[in-house]
């Protein structure tokens, strides 16, 4: 390898989900990076750029968080930039965007970006002009190559369907892992708790929820910073209304099988591994108790073999 001399090669894109075909493209920048005597960067943005620019939200597969800390595990010598997508930042002409950020503040030699690449105020730049406006200022500029597999082309939007269908599988597919979503506990109703059956509430959750249902999962605790977890154990998962008790508010309530501590107030990740079964409404409070103890016992059968990806530095995966 050759000694790292001044200069980067910098990927660009949103990275929702960091799938497969996010993953090969990493893996080919600090490929290149290394024969070209490059340092390698990833640069990503918060918020999702169409979340500024039409003032919607985006659903988002992972949290810029998550998304930083699975990209980071890639490659120890790559860097990860995330640029706060602001006025001032999609105010920067193309050529302001070229001269004074990529070459300027990122020192880039080299710049990698999808085919539907935009970028400069009010979106005027495309892939054309960028690889135009490298020639003229000596900025090389290569396409993302799109991966794929038997069921086509990796990407978020497959795996979001996945996860609207409650197709897990499908969802590894994409992603080479499980889906998670991760919240802070608050105090619920205790429907749980007076069942004999406590579960931990999830609030604020920001990633895309999977198919209403209850699912095996791993949770773990998250820390302040990347990559900072700690194994809690395995749940009884449930997403969606509680019918049985006339609620229809939306939420992720976990029961972790032999925990038996104060969560509240702590942020936590849920890794969703088997779907158990659709949400249902029972006759009463001992139907639902009966089921929450068969749905326990599934997943101790389900997970009791469980590993964590050696990657994940204290979590789950």
């Amino acid at each position: 390898m050759a000694p790292a001399s001044g200069g980067s090669l910098v990927a660009i894109g949103n990275f929702d989900g960091v799938h497969l075909g996010h993953q090969q493209v990493v893996a080919d920048a600090v490929d290149s990076a290394r024969r070209q005597g490059l340092r390698p960067i990833v640069l990503t943005f918060h918020p999702h750029p169409v979340t500024f620019l039409r003032g919607r939200p985006v659903e988002q597969l992972t949290g810029v968080a998550r998304r930083c800390e699975l990209l980071g595990r890639l490659d120890p010598e790559l860097t990860v930039v995330t640029e706060p997508f602001d006025a001032d930042f999609a105010g920067l002409s193309p050529q302001q965007f070229v001269e004074d950020y990529l070459m300027g503040l990122l020192d880039a030699r080299v710049v990698c970006v999808g085919d539907n690449f935009r970028f400069g105020h009010e979106r005027a730049g495309d892939v054309a002009m960028l690889t135009r406006l490298g020639a003229e200022r000596g900025l090389v500029v290569r396409p993302h190559r799109l991966e794929a597999d038997a069921a086509g082309t990796y990407s978020s939007s497959r795996a979001r369907h996945a996860l609207r269908e409650g197709d897990l599988a499908a969802f590894q597919l994409v992603t080479g892992r499980p889906h998670s979503v991760a919240g802070r506990v608050r105090e619920g109703q205790r429907l749980g708790r007076a069942l004999g059956v406590p579960t931990a509430n999830l609030h604020e959750v920001e990633e895309v929820l999977p198919l209403a249902g209850v699912y095996a999962t791993a949770v773990e605790v998250t820390g302040a910073g990347a990559g900072e977890h700690r194994r809690l154990g395995i749940a009884a998962t449930s997403v969606g209304t509680r019918p049985t008790i006339g609620d229809e508010t939306v939420t992720v309530e976990a029961h972790l099988l032999g925990f038996d501590g104060d969560l509240y107030g702590q942020s936590l990740r849920v890794h969703f591994l088997h779907r158990l079964r659709g949400i249902e409404r029972f006759e009463g409070l001992e139907a639902l108790k009966s089921q929450m103890r068969r749905d326990i016992d599934e997943v101790a059968r389900l997970l009791r073999d469980l590993s964590p990806d050696p990657r994940a530095q204290g979590g789950w995966f």
